[in-house]
This record gives C-alpha cells, sequence and structure tokens, in this order.
C-alpha cells in the first residue's frame, strides 16, 4: 500500500469523533488489545461476523481469522487472535480493510 494512501485513511479515521472509527495505539473503533474473541458477537450485534476457523490437521491449521463485514456487505475488519482455536484468546492483529475510498466519504 502506498503511503500516501496509508496516511490519508489515518487521517480521515483518526479526525472522526465517532469512537466507532478511530483508530489509535492498541485499538480500532471498538477493538483494542485487551478484546477477547468471544466479545465480538457483542461489540458487533448490527454487523455480520464471518469466522474462518484454521483448516487441516490442529497442529498445522492456519490462523483463526473473523471478518467483520457492515450491514451494506463492506468488508471493515479482519480479526487474528494470539492463539488459535480458543474464544477466549485477545486480539493480536487487526487488519483495516477498505475495498475503495467511497466508503471514507460517508
Amino acid at each position: 500500500m502506498k503511503p500516501t494512501l496509508l496516511l490519508f485513511i489515518l487521517i480521515c479515521f483518526g479526525c472522526s469523533n465517532n469512537s466507532d472509527f478511530s483508530i489509535k495505539k492498541g485499538s480500532v473503533g471498538k477493538v483494542n488489545s485487551e478484546t477477547i474473541i468471544k466479545e465480538l458477537d457483542s461489540l458487533f450485534l448490527n454487523d455480520s461476523i464471518v469466522k474462518r476457523i484454521g483448516e487441516g490437521d490442529y497442529m498445522f491449521s492456519g490462523e483463526d481469522k473473523y471478518l467483520i463485514f457492515d450491514s451494506d456487505k463492506n468488508h471493515l475488519l479482519t480479526l487474528i487472535p494470539k492463539q488459535q482455536h480458543d474464544s477466549n484468546e485477545k486480539i493480536e492483529t487487526i487488519q483495516v480493510i477498505v475495498m475503495n475510498l467511497e466508503q471514507l466519504k460517508d
């Protein structure tokens, strides 16, 4: 991703007064470094969560991924826990997804 685009995205989200879209160290909107997987359903009541639990052998399975979509079916976030296959685990990685720049204008 180009650095200028990333900077633009951070400025747009960072300047918003809506805490649901704020990006700060250790947090993105409603999710922070202390959020555990089983809290996601209550945090994103009006959104859709797609749970992609690692496939394959238990020892060689891929990462668990939790994809967050808004009510318009726009992919907003991908969350990856620290430990796989554990609903009591904290979030390790938060990936912010912007499919097109039109989403930022709202």
